[in-house]
């Protein structure tokens, strides 16, 4: 009885969220346009049909005009050669019915997503209360609803990763756990972190089938993309690393809220928006980036090393953690992490605040605490281009975004270094 109301009330408590948003952020954006899904259509368009190079700003610009003087600016296409391959589908279509296209897809791969995390690597009854909980959460999510508006693929990428993790978590056969991976790494370059938690569960066969595929789907691209292409990539954007400008892209926008462009802004001010807050030598302000990454990476690093040698049993899975850990790195050492990046960031909220809530100890209350506050103010739209925020220190609200997800992680490290003492590591 319990649980058949619990199962209408999740049956009720969706409908309820799930109308709004299809009815917001899907037949109300068939009229609309994309601010993002241009650059991967038209560069698709550049490779497969006129031969181009994507990364060549001449072709850009000459493959946008139309679309430029009918809606203004496009952002460069910027993702590694093979990804060009998953938006060939999209040329043998019109823009507008692509764009549709990619407005489907991203709906299905939202249940899709939600599904997967709940019920394979959460493991709980959908019609749980955190269930329901959880899934509103989604649904009225800003990040999300912006990456249903702008055409990104961030649905896509987290959904695959979140199968990796599905199958790392039960033992498939490593060509399954490597596959999705090594899709999302094709894709977006940074879920190549993920091969972390793969190491320290010792799954170093997936790992090898990662690698495995990854070289050969790049090399095997060279044959079948323009001539040039990967030339023209490493060039223009694959070896700019912490640069400020890639292909004309203004990194130091407020809508960057990686730990790199909170440094940019802080350094180097907004063109005329604000000046700088901190002016500093160059070699600091050159090398604050890798700094900061190192010390994020180093951390993290050593909370999964603790988690994989724990002798003890543990109150989460060291796989579980892991992910969610990393998740949030990626987020903060990324280049350039736009406010709808904050999607990736969904699974690490779902499974910490879980953990959290069945886990012991006294301390645990002030993690989950902090933990739900963050979580819950990034769901909302924040005015990072609020003209309040261009002066004096006042310019560092600009960046709560960064601050909320930081919180998260460290969240996480200290969770896992409280549970994993001395006395439960061995070595």
């Amino acid at each position: 009885m319990f649980k058949r109301n619990f199962g209408l009330l999740f049956a009720v408590a969706f409908v309820l969220a799930y109308i709004p948003f299809v009815r917001n952020y899907g037949f109300g954006l068939i009229h609309e346009d994309s601010v993002d899904f241009p650059s991967f259509y038209y560069g698709a368009r550049l490779a497969f049909v006129e031969g181009k190079s994507p990364y060549v700003e001449e072709n850009l610009r000459e493959a946008f005009r139309e679309y430029q003087e009918n809606n203004g600016d496009y952002f460069p296409y910027l993702y590694p050669p093979p990804s060009l391959v998953f938006f060939l589908p999209f040329t043998a279509l019109s823009y507008r019915d692509a764009r549709l296209a990619m407005l489907a897809v991203n709906h299905l791969l939202t249940l899709a997503f939600i599904y997967i995390l709940l019920r394979k690597i959460i493991k709980i009854n959908l019609a749980s209360p955190f269930s329901i909980a959880f899934t509103a959460y989604v649904f009225l999510f800003s990040p999300l609803r912006v990456t249903l508006d702008v055409g990104q693929v961030n649905i896509f990428v987290m959904t695959l990763i979140c199968l990796s993790w599905w199958m790392a978590r039960s033992k498939s056969r490593p060509a399954w756990v490597a596959l999705p991976l090594s899709l999302a790494i094709l894709l977006k370059l940074y879920p190549v972190l993920f091969l972390i938690p793969l190491f320290w569960s010792r799954q170093y066969k997936a790992i090898g089938c990662v690698l495995l595929f990854v070289i050969v789907v790049s090399v095997t691209s060279a044959f079948f993309l323009p001539e040039a292409t990967w030339q023209t990539w490493y060039s223009n954007v694959g070896s700019k690393g912490y640069t400020a400008e890639v292909m004309n892209l203004d990194v130091n926008s407020p809508a960057n809220q990686s730990m790199f462009g909170f440094l940019l802004r802080t350094f180097f001010g907004k063109n005329v928006r604000f000046p700088p807050l901190w002016v500093v030598p160059e070699w600091v302000s050159a090398s604050a980036p890798y700094v900061a990454t190192g010390i994020v990476v180093s951390i993290s690093l050593l909370a999964s090393y603790l988690t994989s040698r724990a002798k003890a049993p543990l109150p989460f899975s060291q796989l579980d953690m892991d992910f969610s850990l990393w998740s949030l790195a990626t987020f903060l050492i990324a280049p350039v992490s736009w406010d709808h990046h904050l999607v990736f960031i969904v699974p690490a909220v779902a499974v910490l605040i879980y953990t959290l809530l069945h886990a012991d100890g006294k301390f645990r209350f002030v993690v989950l605490g902090i933990s739900l506050v963050a979580a819950v103010a990034l769901a909302f739209p924040y005015p990072y281009n609020s003209p309040d925020f261009r002066e004096g220190f006042r310019t560092l609200l600009i960046s709560v975004p960064l601050y909320l997800v930081g919180a998260l992680w460290l969240n996480v490290v200290v969770f896992v270094f409280s549970r994993t003492g001395r006395r439960e590591i061995s070595g």
